[in-house]
């Protein structure tokens, strides 16, 4: 976009009356003027009927007339003067009728000139601003050609201001749309191969165990290999319902007040010995006092689950689960992590992104890659935040910080 004019601009206000405090000056000159002219055809016209009417009277006599006559109007009555006064005033009549006519198409032809000048500047401003809405209204937006425009008056550049930063609007939401548009495209494929996979491994023993090719051995490998995959094919379908049924806009979290620290700590309990039996240590930091906060609490419960989950999922047996909470202010602070593998450096900015996972071809991962993505809308819902964070003390390779906002 072109640099916005940062020169001072005038007020509409000061423009208009500025034209019309001129178009009055030239108006009074201009009737300063007429009464100049008048004057002088006055005295020109008393001269030359005064002599007609009294061709013997002195220059001292005609000059006494004229100054009686220009001052006073010589309301009194002189008979000797009945025939100059008539003269005079028919002739005076009929300038100062021409004289008032003059003035009147001056003073219009004044008005119509300033207002033309008016019309034409505020025209000019205006048609800026039209040709941007046409120029936009074209193709503007799709081509990405987009320009600012400025004024000269104050009131017009607000205006301009205001379609500008409009226009940034509209290119960021162009461009955001794109890339959703894009990470949809995305998903669909990354949908299609997480389920392609399964179902043509699938396909490959059902025909095999079908077209009996095959030892009742082999067959009864076939049919396990069939049941795992159509296990991670149903988990993969309910979790991408999920992601899509937090996504709908109608979707109402179930609030509650309670105990979040106490809830906590019955989850946890509730995996302690599922996590024994895989190998897998718990820990845990929990206050003794009461933390109350308003939650919906299956779904922070599926939080809970997506990140212990990610931890025993994505690490070997004797990994160290980690749990803690505490309160800073009005915020509650949740932290769950473990000292495992981490998570490469590479994945760390996008991790909470759907169908993020850690093969880049996708091939024998394991999880869909929504779980995280899952979380991040239901923390979000909850008036917080969630991020990846570093253990101060160094011993967590992987810790998730949920930070929830109280109203």
């Amino acid at each position: 976009m072109k640099k916005r004019n940062k020169k001072p601009k005038s007020s509409l206000v000061i423009y208009i009356l500025g034209n019309l405090l001129a178009m009055l000056v030239v108006i009074l000159f201009s009737i300063d003027m007429i009464n100049i002219t008048y004057d002088h055809f006055a005295k020109d016209q008393i001269r030359s009927v005064y002599f007609e009417v009294f061709p013997d009277a002195t220059k001292e006599e005609e000059k006494a007339f004229e100054e009686d006559y220009l001052v006073t109007g010589l309301t009194h009555y002189e008979p000797a003067y009945s025939e100059l006064y008539r003269k005079l005033n028919m002739k005076m009549a009929l300038f100062s009728s021409y004289a008032t006519l003059s003035l009147y198409i001056f003073v219009i032809i004044i008005i119509i000139l300033f207002g033309i000048k008016i019309i034409i500047r505020l025209s000019k401003e205006l048609k800026k601003l039209d040709q941007a809405l046409e120029h936009f209204s074209q193709s503007a937006l799709v081509n990405n050609e987009l320009s600012e425009i400025n004024s000269k008056i104050k009131e017009f550049n607000n205006i301009c201001g205001s379609y500008n930063r409009l226009m940034e609007k509209l290119k960021a939401s162009e461009e955001e749309r794109k890339q959703l548009e894009d990470e949809q495209r995305q998903m669909i494929a990354d949908i299609s191969h997480d389920i392609k996979t399964p179902i043509t491994v699938m396909q490959g023993y059902a025909k095999a165990i079908s077209d009996d090719i095959v030892d009742d051995d082999t067959k009864r490998k076939y049919l396990d290999s069939i049941c795992r995959k159509s296990e991670t094919v149903a988990e993969l379908v309910n979790t991408l319902h999920e992601y899509s049924k937090l996504e709908h806009p109608h979707f109402d979290f179930n609030m509650e007040e309670g105990d979040l620290c106490e809830y906590l700590r019955s989850y946890l309990a509730m995996k302690y010995q599922d996590l024994e039996l895989a190998g897998f240590e718990l820990e845990a930091e929990l206050p003794d006092e009461e933390i109350m906060f308003s939650f919906d609490h299956k779904q922070l419960s599926r939080v809970f689950e997506n990140l212990i989950t990610n931890s025993y999922r994505h690490n070997p047996p004797g990994t160290a689960i980690y749990a803690a909470m505490k309160e800073s202010g009005s915020d509650i602070i949740i932290n769950i992590g473990d000292n495992g593998r981490g998570i490469p450096e590479e994945l760390r900015k996008t991790i909470f992104e759907p169908f993020v996972v850690g093969n880049k071809s996708r091939t024998g991962t394991k999880g869909s890659g929504l779980g995280l993505a899952i979380s991040r809308k239901i923390v979000e819902a909850h008036n917080g935040t969630i991020s990846l964070a570093d253990d101060p003390e160094g011993r967590m390779k992987t810790m998730y910080e949920i930070v929830l906002h109280r109203a």
